[in-house]
């Protein structure tokens, strides 16, 4: 049986009530000491779920997203976000979160889900406008790079320490997927 949730433009269909799409977006921030000795990441801490790309299962804490209706769910979005780097490196972590969609198209000030074609096909609007169209199981990968100064104090005197900071943004499209693959954690 199909629900009319919403109905895609690009090949006029709906999701079947038994189905969702999940799309993650994967952040990665490396600091690479380049003169100096110390560089501090702010700590983080808070992975909130795992998803199983082999068996197709995204598990999640019951308190964190209870609240999801999962009759009427149409897209969630796993967000991760972590921080490392080399010697000499501290504090960074990993933390994420998901959020649940009940209508397409949305949008918010990070990006837009424009539509979704019956293949598991997603198009995307990134906030600066960049379009991103994204089969099953592909990814858009964006990297960017930038020196940048920090300075500290060593106890003594403040000292610099110049850093290079490389962050690879990974958007990953698993397409559409059965809600019975959503595992709840107690």
């Amino acid at each position: 049986m199909l629900t009319t949730l919403f109905s895609c433009s690009k090949d006029n269909w709906a999701l079947a009530d038994d189905e969702y799409v999940f799309v993650d977006w994967k952040t990665v921030v490396y600091a690479n000491i380049i003169d100096g000795d110390k560089f501090t990441h702010p700590a983080i801490s808070q992975p909130t779920y795992i998803f199983d790309d082999e068996r197709n299962e995204l598990s999640f804490y019951e308190h964190d997203y209870g609240h999801f209706n999962f009759d009427a769910l149409e897209v969630i979005k796993g967000s991760q976000m972590i921080m490392t780097g080399g010697i000499g490196v501290n504090g960074g972590g990993e933390a994420g979160g998901l959020k649940d969609y009940y209508n397409i198209p949305t949008e918010n000030r990070v990006y837009s889900i424009l539509d979704l074609n019956s293949d598991g096909t997603i198009h995307l609007s990134l906030n600066d406008g960049t379009p991103v169209t994204l089969g099953v199981r592909e990814e858009w990968i964006d990297i960017t790079k930038k020196i940048e100064s920090h300075d500290y104090y060593d106890g003594n005197s403040y000292v610099t320490t110049i850093v290079e900071i490389t962050t690879t943004r990974t958007i990953t499209n698993y397409g559409i997927l059965k809600k019975s693959g959503i595992k709840i954690l107690h």
